[in-house]
């Protein structure tokens, strides 16, 4: 009978996930017990009680106990359960509060199917998602319904209003320090805190393409807006309570909102389901590569999935569902890594408005300068919840993200379509521009007045309060596998000099012409943005402080921090990468384009072997003198650009079929000791997205393209004519994410596996004949006991820049002649040894 009613109840889950519903918490179990002594209160706030949930579980209550069951709805005593041969101070009482509470206010949201219910208990395998919705008291929820009255005096669609917010009658549910919601969770190894988060269900306007994320005032999940989520990671029996207040709020009355505590809830934490091996962490025996909780070695295989494919401002449905089919396809070939951003438009939580993460107007970007000047609207609560449902595809995959927070900061580009609207930037850097200069003080992007004293108020308090905010809604995913503050923050105007005032207008990179000024170095701000990351990451991953929950550090301990720079200066530069010396950041990350310089002279500029020997300069000066401390390196943008003289634009993505370039760069940065492979940004032609490849360009200095008399094309599946010697070349456009499956089969492959060679040390290994630029090169790993190596070996030749659609040779279809030499000699082994 068990093992029917755990099939039964996985059934009814399944049903319930599959229709976007919720149930209410299960009734709150007594079985298993023996009281003669002692006092057993159980006051439960919403839920039945049932004693027993099977008579195989009794309950027997006598002697000197004293026990009380209290439930807002129903007290059900069911056989098996006994209470009598009371003496002295021994009692029993069960009884109704309806005070307490409905029992719905309290729901399951529709779970992972591994999520079940059995004998009445809540069953969770360890890492997975567990969530439940909470119904705010109506007393709150007028509150919060007042707030946004207020803050929205001219309706969503315009401007907000936040001096019309009452600080005593409004509560702003974004705000921790208002509406305060804790979770206390008891397991098998201590307590924890987890905090609540305020949300909106959203949905697709339609199930056009073009269709906008908007409210889902229907959906069954929608009254809940207040919700908690965790992973359990330890195996055993669960409890938690909720605790609602909101201490500075009052109502219409005068009167304090009283405080509501929901306790008593339990559930089970079993063991995790196949492939999920809990968070990623360094590993501590080459500290080189990635390994799960359990000590299974991972290493990223992926690209870039930063930005939607459509030209549209807004994120359409048609981007959300290319990029889901980009996860699956990512997938299927073997791959399991990718880089996103919270971008503005799309995923971003906080936009325009300071610490309101809801409806926002994007203001006008200096209006002189036009297709920028249009006014656009969001809502981050409905991104948010795309990025939720993408995070759940994410996890059904099988990738790891290295999440991007805050892609654009004020930088010296994409001020107009970009960074213009950031809500740091409106509120505490347009507002004291130096009148004299006209320029940003921009330590004050990180601290108010660039004091970083200033913990508990100005920009600082907001940005500890966003980061709250995402780590409790998505902090529990052991699918992020790495938080990136900025992306590349020596960018940032001040960080290095900039003379902006003699940059040409872009359209794309275009600042405003009071930003087009000179912008001197200062030299304080990368030692402001170190002590930045120390004190946000001491909040996010900081002991919790049980007396001070309001102000408390998150204790998010199983989270790793990487930092992104540019390329442009060497490792030795410790002044400007003084982030990748801070204790807590763990991963760095250097971007690295593949610039051939030489194309134009036929002649080739191999940066492969560059890039692979700035992997290990800055490992090794990371820091310089621990190598027990070295930290792991990634180049988190790593791809060819071929510019051609008279070629419009770049050649990988428009019209590179045989893809030769994006295959290097897959094998070159597996083996140059990385611990992924270097995420390309050419992801919209890696997956062939809509919207995301231009037409290939006439080129009348090309005589070996497309035939004059048939139109080129972008479409996927179509034929692209090449016209070669007078040879018709029928080349058919398709994707090119089919690389990644046999680099992932090979580290796989049971053979390389049964070494466990990633599971110790290893160093990174090259050889380059500089004197032959027809030679073979190779790059592998090879272990420290000096008897086993992976890696690749390179035919130099092959290129994109010899492929024959840009070479006169019709025979050439892979871009890669013979090398001179059929031979490679790798060193620091033992001869005729295996």
């Amino acid at each position: 009978m068990r093992a029917l009613a755990y099939t039964a109840a996985i059934a009814a889950l399944l049903v319930m996930a599959q229709a976007k519903a919720q149930t209410p918490y299960p009734d709150h179990t007594i079985q298993d017990v023996s009281w003669n002594s002692g006092t057993h209160h159980f006051a439960v706030v919403t839920q039945h009680i049932i004693a027993p949930g099977t008579p195989i579980l009794p309950v027997l209550i006598t002697g000197t106990a004293d026990a009380e069951f209290v439930s807002g709805s129903r007290v059900r005593l069911a056989p098996g359960f006994h209470a009598g041969g009371f003496v002295t101070e021994g009692r029993f009482r069960a009884y109704i509060d309806e005070t307490l509470g409905r029992p719905a206010d309290l729901v399951i949201i529709a779970p992972d199917p591994q999520v079940a219910l059995v004998d009445n208990i809540v069953h969770v395998p360890k890492w997975e998602k567990f969530e439940v919705g909470l119904r705010l008291p109506q007393e709150y929820q007028d509150a919060t319904e007042r707030f946004f009255d207020h803050y929205y005096s001219g309706g969503v669609m315009e401007d907000a209003t936040p001096g019309n917010v009452h600080p005593v009658y409004d509560l702003n549910p974004y705000a921790d320090d208002s509406l305060q919601l804790v979770m206390t969770l008891t397991s098998p190894s201590g307590s924890k805190i987890k905090w609540g988060f305020f949300m909106r269900e959203g949905r697709w306007s339609s199930e056009d393409p073009d269709a906008k994320l908007v409210e889902a005032p229907d959906d069954p999940l929608y009254p809940y807006h207040i919700r908690f989520r965790i992973a359990p990671d330890v195996e055993g029996p669960w409890r938690f309570d909720l605790a609602v207040k909101a201490p500075h709020t009052q109502t219409l009355a005068d009167q304090a909102l009283p405080e509501h505590d929901y306790w008593g809830y339990k559930f089970h934490c079993g063991p995790p389901v196949p492939g999920n091996r809990g968070f990623l962490k360094v590993s501590e025996a080459n500290r080189r590569n990635l390994q799960f909780e359990d000590g299974t070695p991972f290493f990223g295989l992926g690209p870039n999935l930063a930005d939607k494919a459509s030209s549209d401002w807004y994120f359409l449905m048609r981007d959300y569902n290319l990029m889901k089919q980009a996860l699956e396809d990512l997938h299927s070939m073997g791959g399991n890594f990718s880089r996103m951003y919270l971008m503005r438009s799309i995923f971003a939580p906080e936009w325009v408005n300071l610490g309101v993460y809801d409806s926002y107007r994007a203001p006008q970007i200096c209006l002189s300068n036009p297709p920028w000047d249009l006014i656009y609207r969001g809502n981050c609560q409905y991104q948010c919840w795309a990025f939720g449902q993408l995070l759940d595809h994410i996890h059904d995959n099988g990738i790891y993200v290295q999440l991007c927070v805050d892609p654009y900061p004020p930088i010296k580009a994409y001020e107009i379509p970009i960074w213009g609207p950031h809500a740091y930037v409106l509120n505490y850097l347009n507002p004291i521009r130096d009148p004299s200069t006209g320029r940003y003080d921009l330590k004050e992007f990180f601290y108010e007045g660039g004091d970083p004293a200033n913990k508990n108020s100005g920009v600082f308090y907001y940005w500890k309060r966003k980061y709250k905010y995402i780590m409790s809604r998505w902090g529990y995913s052991v699918n992020i596998a790495a938080w990136e503050p900025f992306n590349e923050i020596d960018q940032m105007l001040t960080y290095s000099y900039d003379d902006l005032s003699i940059q040409e207008p872009h359209p794309l990179w275009d600042m405003c012409p009071i930003n087009r000024i000179e912008w001197p170095m200062d030299s304080l701000l990368p030692v402001i943005i170190d002590q930045w990351l120390t004190d946000i990451t001491d909040h996010v991953r900081g002991d919790v402080e049980h007396d001070d929950l309001v102000h408390s550090p998150l204790g998010e301990k199983n989270k790793l921090w990487l930092m992104s720079y540019t390329g442009g200066t060497g490792p030795a530069n410790s002044a400007h990468y003084l982030p990748f010396s801070n204790e807590a950041v763990d991963l760095i990350d250097v971007h690295h384009g593949i610039h051939p310089t030489l194309v134009d002279q036929g002649l080739p500029a191999w940066h492969l072997r560059g890039a692979f020997d700035q992997v290990q300069d800055f490992r090794t000066q990371y820091p310089p003198t621990t190598e027990a401390l070295r930290k792991p390196f990634s180049h988190g943008e790593f791809n060819h650009y071929t510019h051609l003289t008279g070629f419009n634009s770049l050649v990988e993505g428009i019209f590179h079929n045989y893809d030769v370039s994006f295959h290097n760069e897959l094998w070159a940065s597996a083996f140059s000791g990385k611990f992924a492979t270097g995420t390309t940004w050419l992801w919209g032609r890696v997956f062939w997205w809509e919207d995301a490849l231009p037409q290939p360009p006439n080129d009348p200095n090309n005589p070996f393209q497309w035939s004059p008399l048939q139109q080129s094309s972008n479409v996927l599946g179509e034929d692209n004519e090449m016209y070669v010697g007078g040879i018709s070349i029928p080349v058919r456009n398709k994707r090119i994410h089919h690389h990644f499956r046999p680099l992932a089969d090979l580290l796989a492959h049971p053979s390389w596996l049964d070494y466990g060679f990633f599971n110790g040390d290893y160093t990174a290994q090259k050889v380059f004949d500089e004197s032959n630029d027809n030679e073979i090169e190779a790059y592998y790993l090879k272990n420290t006991d000096n008897n086993v190596a992976i890696g690749w070996v390179h035919n130099r030749n092959a290129w994109v820049m010899n492929s024959f659609y840009l070479r006169s040779n019709t025979q050439n279809f892979l871009g890669c002649d013979p090398p001179s030499t059929q031979s490679i000699t790798l060193t620091g082994f033992e001869q005729a040894t295996d």
